[in-house]
């Protein structure tokens, strides 16, 4: 899949009708500029938007017409031809590509490039979601398809400054897969989205992540306006421009205040800049004119529209047409990302937190003013209530309810919530401990002891001498039978008087 952007001289873009060619070497190895027809082969047709913008899928043969450098160029691994000169090294592969487009008024335009040829994995792995730009309230619908041999795989959407705010498992059949992430409030300006494996048949495969980017425009930055009362001024005549601000709110009042720097600039000079950016070097192929790689910089720009630009789009107004074409471009989505062989490494603490918070904070409240924590899942489940908190609520980030397992661990009492994972099954490998809790067990105990040995000290003078008469005293004062106090493994508490 290709993306070609297309546009006039002076950085307006074209909507424009082509082809695109591949040709094939002469006898003696070598591209001729301008092949004939013979040893040319079309690949596909295109016709870029009004933003001069198209996607381009073409065939998989087109492999077929990548060729070996031969001798010259640079090398790598991935050639079926091996170098004569240098042993297990192997020649770097290259396409002729030929571009031809016109726009309705019978203006062409023409390239011809050398393209050097990455390898094909595999292995591959598709995220395709219904859209690139998303209004406030829109669920995200994505695809998957696989080749790679995955039977499930976990997406995450994370913010940009990597989040996690959603995640759900998928079930591949067939190498292929579908999930929704219903509107969050979360959602909002650059969002990834993120594919990780769970299972897969071939344990050999270097499967790979892959990411894909959405955007939720916010529009936070100021908004400015400017008018002038018309676009074509003769030399030496002044230009009186009318500027706007508005911040978020949309408030332009006298009151608000802006600095701002205005720079104005020859557009034939800014496109001349833009031209031998894109061809002053042999960059290689994601950097011609024809294919467009943001390459996440900031700056980068199709039809003048840049990334940040996207997000400070209104998100109260619809999006125009063949806008999305533009941010998938800029985007540059999907992308691969390192082989994760060792699988899929859990990491929901954010969620977790987020879920747990309110019931963290409950039994934290309920310990230090009485000294109660509990035991059983009836104990919890009651405290959880008493608190004002529905227990059924209480659930991890695929729904499900937390396990419980309470134990005990040298003076404290533990409570273990543990999560099922993304295959929401207990007791398999992706299982994880969302939320440990340690109580001192003996801590409510303690404390009635000292109150007792300390009144009975003040009373009679004295310490207490023997188990009986602490035994008494203990019933008489706070109403415990001291006997009946077990410790977490249910034995009695040995007392010791010294």
């Amino acid at each position: 899949m290709l993306y070609i952007t297309s546009s006039y001289p002076d950085g307006t873009p074209a909507s424009v009708d082509g082809v695109i060619e591949t040709a094939t070497p002469n006898e003696a190895g070598k591209f001729e500029h301008s092949p004939d027809a013979a040893h040319r082969t079309k690949l596909a047709a295109f016709h870029t938007n009004c933003y001069g913008i198209a996607q381009v899928f073409v065939p998989k043969n087109w492999i077929e017409y990548a060729y070996p450098r031969g001798e010259e160029g640079s090398y790598s691994w991935y050639s079926a031809k091996h170098r004569l000169d240098r042993e297990r090294s192997q020649a770097t592969k290259e396409a002729c590509i030929l571009i031809h487009a016109s726009d309705k008024m019978g203006r062409e335009g023409a390239d011809q490039e050398l393209v050097s040829v990455l390898p094909e994995s595999p292995y591959s792995v598709e995220i395709t979601t219904d859209h690139v730009l998303y209004h406030a309230g829109d669920p995200i619908h994505l695809t998957i398809q696989s080749d790679a041999g995955l039977n499930e795989a976990v997406v995450e959407v994370q913010t940009e400054k990597l989040h996690l705010v959603a995640s759900q498992i998928v079930h591949l059949k067939n190498g292929q897969g579908a999930l929704t992430f219903p509107y969050a409030p979360e959602f909002r300006g650059l969002l990834k989205i993120w594919t990780h494996a769970v299972t897969w048949t071939d344990e050999s495969n270097p499967v790979e992540i892959w990411s894909s980017d959405v955007i939720y425009p916010a529009g936070e930055n100021l908004k400015v306006g400017v008018h002038l009362p018309h676009t074509t001024f003769r030399p030496g005549e002044n230009a009186a421009v009318n500027i706007q601000v508005k911040n978020v709110a949309g408030d332009s009042s006298a009151s608000m205040q802006s600095d701002l720097g205005v720079m104005v600039i020859d557009r034939a000079v800014e496109e001349r800049v833009r031209t031998e950016k894109q061809f002053g070097g042999d960059i290689g192929f994601s950097r011609r004119r024809y294919l467009f790689v943001a390459d996440n910089n900031p700056n980068a720009s199709i039809a003048g529209i840049t990334k940040l630009d996207l997000l400070n789009l209104d998100p109260a107004k619809p999006f125009p047409d063949g806008l999305d074409l533009v941010a998938e471009a800029l985007l540059h989505s999907p992308q691969t990302w390192g082989g994760w062989r060792g699988g899929y490494g859990y990491n929901f603490e954010s969620i977790d937190r987020k879920n747990l918070e309110s019931a963290t904070a409950a039994l934290d409240q309920i310990y230090k003013a009485s000294g109660r924590y509990p035991a059983t899942d009836e104990e919890l489940r009651a405290e959880l209530k008493e608190s004002g908190i529905d227990p059924e609520s209480v659930r991890d980030a695929w729904g499900n309810a937390y396990r419980t397992l309470f134990t005990a661990q040298s003076e404290n009492a533990v409570l273990f919530l543990v999560s099922d994972g993304p295959d929401k099954k207990p007791d398999t490998k992706d299982d994880y401990v969302a939320r440990e809790f340690r109580w001192p067990y003996f801590h409510k105990s303690g404390e009635m002891l000292d109150k007792i040995a300390t009144e009975y000290h003040a009373e009679t003078g004295k310490c207490f001498q023997d188990y009986p008469t602490l035994r008494a005293d203990m019933k008489k004062r706070e109403n415990v039978d001291l006997d009946a106090l077990l410790d977490p493994w249910g034995s009695p508490i040995a007392t010791v008087l010294k």
